[in-house]
């Protein structure tokens, strides 16, 4: 009788431990897809290729897939992040350069208060004429950032260097900001 209610006793730990076993596998973390509109799709990656991205969300067993041109990143069970698009909205904090607006146009800062008069180039290791103009956007922001403006006019952008040398870009502009009421 103590032999049998023994292996009872040990059948019911075995048991409880394959369960647990196998319990602890079903709740390993899944494959995450976040999409450009803030959604997150808990999933199993199946495959990622130039136009889709197909995977097979928890709990179910159906094979779904999604355009990559929506998602914004996938982030996989291992901790490894692939990133294809940049966030449709991002936080930022007042002040910041990001929130720096860039114009040619007069009438955008029509109203506003003159802040000063900047200029920027970017720096020598740029590797195309678009990151040129794009590093030397980035310092015209800072500095109107930097003297309290929401809004530039830049009323002059001139690319440097001719043909085999690095790119570089000069952009002269005025700062603005809102009126003080």
């Amino acid at each position: 009788m103590k032999n049998n209610r023994f292996i009872i006793w040990i059948g019911i730990f075995i048991v409880s431990f394959l369960f647990a076993q196998n319990s602890l596998a079903q709740t390993e973390p899944p494959d995450t897809i976040f999409m450009l509109g803030g959604r997150k799709i808990y999933c199993k990656i199946i495959g990622v290729n130039s136009a889709k991205v197909t995977y097979k969300e928890v709990g179910k067993s159906k094979i779904e897939y999604v355009e990559r041109k929506q998602v914004q990143k996938i982030v996989y069970k291992s901790g490894q992040k692939e990133v294809f698009n940049k966030p449709l909205v991002m936080d930022v904090e007042e002040g910041d350069y990001r929130t720096v607006i860039l114009t040619e146009n007069p009438a955008d800062v029509e109203g506003l208060v003159k802040k000063g008069e900047i200029m920027a180039e970017s720096n020598s290791n740029s590797g195309s004429k678009k990151s040129a103009l794009r590093n030397a956007e980035i310092r015209l922001q800072k500095q109107a950032s930097n003297l309290g403006a929401q809004i530039v006019l830049i009323t002059k952008k001139e690319p440097i260097g001719g043909y085999g040398e690095i790119p570089s870009y000069r952009l002269e502009g005025v700062a603005y900001g809102f009126p003080a009421y």
